[in-house]
């Protein structure tokens, strides 16, 4: 079932994000980076979020990928999750579980909440 984002969980959750921004910025850049390697590799945003979140994600894993490519992509997300104020990161995607993570991996690669609501402006 797919849940849909209302436009105000979107903008709360927009603002969560400018925060850690400006909180811890090596945090945030390092999620843009594993969030920008997850689409260039076509990796499903659900499996970064189980991963995240430590839920099982090899439903959403993509079979095309090698072992090693897979390995070199955890790797990256460990470098995420070593990080001290990881945990912000965690509840995050674990507020987010219900809106879809491929709403805030879209936020979080600068996409606008209008946008992901079909609105434009």
């Amino acid at each position: 079932m797919i849940a849909l984002s209302s436009l105000e969980e979107l903008y709360s959750i927009k603002t969560k994000l400018n925060e850690l921004m400006q909180q811890h910025p090596d945090l945030y850049e390092e999620l843009v980076h594993v969030t920008s390697l997850t689409r260039q590799l076509h990796i499903k945003y659900r499996y970064l979020g189980c991963i995240l979140i430590e839920e099982d994600p090899d439903i959403y894993a993509n079979p095309h990928l090698r072992a090693s490519v897979i390995n070199l992509y955890n790797d990256e997300v460990q470098k995420l999750k070593n990080h001290s104020h990881f945990e912000e990161i965690r509840k995050l995607f674990f507020l987010s579980k219900e809106m879809e993570h491929e709403n805030l991996c879209k936020l979080i690669l600068g996409q606008r909440p209008e946008t992901l609501k079909g609105y434009s402006g």
